[in-house]
């Protein structure tokens, strides 16, 4: 077998390996053996690589049976730090998890809106000032994971970053690889979980689906077949634009993500309030897209999705707009889960797998 072959078998081979006690939790040698169907020796001397590089630790003694008791392997709790950013417009703060998920610190780094530079600034004077605390063990980040809250967009936090000879705009994300030699993950506080529920629901391969998420702006996500689409600025873009009347819109888009949306705006449609025109805008939108993607159903969520009767109404006019070939319009349902641990939990297994 060529050398490339043989590598490629033990990184899949490493990988197995991370990925079961993962799953399963602390395990021995031949329980790891069993689990992966690997030979005893190719186990032995894969987790002797794993040990020396840090990444899996010796976890104690376990008795297995007739009183015999075999080395417990798990990962190395302070092989590294996770730091999850969540980023939204009244500000933004740092969750550190530990390889086990633990929250083992965090920090608001601001109560109001800050832009790219400054975020980065704050992001980097918290990493170093929470690593210098006599509570956190861990000596180094091993990945990042940026959360954008509601309807905040990436390109929203691009930094002017000087290399001394030169400097350009460059995205958040690419200043803190560049910063900390580390993968950093994007990702839309309401597509991901739109996309977790989804993952989570049966039949999902066979789900077309798109996910319209109203704040202040208006974002989509599109899923095909269970697969979220990779769109023009990412797998959540901005179709603001695409909505008729913005001397009409932009207005009621503002309404609906106000404080007392819920409270003032009870479906005033029929007076010609916000809800009826975002409404009429919403399904002219969903109408445009399903021209584009074979939709079986609508996702709508944010504040106006939250007003009674506002998600019934698009549904209507969806309806009367395509008739037979309408797609079911609902609310999102969005399960009550901690999203950091979520997306830190992801970059776990990516930044351990990447070997």
């Amino acid at each position: 077998m060529k050398k490339t072959g043989l590598k490629e078998m033990k990184r899949r081979n490493r990988e197995m390996l991370i990925r079961t006690i993962l799953e399963k939790g602390e395990l021995s040698r031949i329980e790891l053996a069993h689990e992966t169907q690997l030979s005893p020796s190719t186990v032995s001397a894969l987790v002797g690589e794993l040990l020396e590089e840090g990444i899996l630790a010796e976890s104690g003694q376990r008795a297995i049976t007739a009183g015999r008791s075999r080395t417990a392997l798990d990962i190395n709790t302070e092989y590294g730090c996770i730091a999850v950013v969540n980023i939204g417009r009244k500000g933004a703060s740092l969750d550190l998890f530990d390889m086990c998920l633990n929250r083992c610190n965090g920090k608001v780094l601001s109560e109001s809106y800050l832009s790219g530079n400054e975020l980065l600034v704050a992001i980097t004077a918290a990493v170093f000032e929470l690593f210098d605390s006599a509570s956190l063990h861990a000596g180094k980040v091993a990945g990042f994971g940026l959360l954008f809250q509601e309807d905040m967009k990436a390109s929203e936090f691009n930094v002017m970053y000087s290399t001394g000879f030169s400097s350009a705009s460059i995205s958040l994300r690419e200043a803190l690889i560049t910063q900390f030699r580390v993968p950093v993950t994007e990702e839309y506080s309401q597509v991901y979980t739109v996309s977790r529920a989804l993952e989570q629901r049966e039949n999902v391969e066979a789900e077309n689906t798109a996910h319209i998420a109203i704040g202040e702006r208006v974002l989509a996500s599109i899923t095909l077949s269970g697969r979220p689409l990779p769109l023009r600025e990412g797998m959540c873009s901005d179709v603001t634009p695409m909505l008729c009347g913005d001397a009409l819109v932009l207005p009621a888009l503002k309404a609906a993500a106000g404080p007392d949306a819920e409270e003032t705006g009870l479906l005033p449609a029929r007076q010609g309030g916000w809800a009826g025109i975002l409404s009429a805008q919403i399904s002219s939108l969903i109408a445009v897209l399903c021209t584009l993607f074979p939709l079986d159903t609508v996702l709508l969520s944010g504040h106006a999705a939250k007003v009674r009767g506002f998600v019934e109404q698009v549904d209507a006019q969806v309806k009367q707009r395509l008739s037979e070939q309408a797609p079911e319009v609902r609310r999102a349902d969005l399960p009550h889960r901690d999203l950091s641990a979520l997306l830190a939990e992801r970059i776990r297994k990516n930044v351990l797998c990447a070997g």
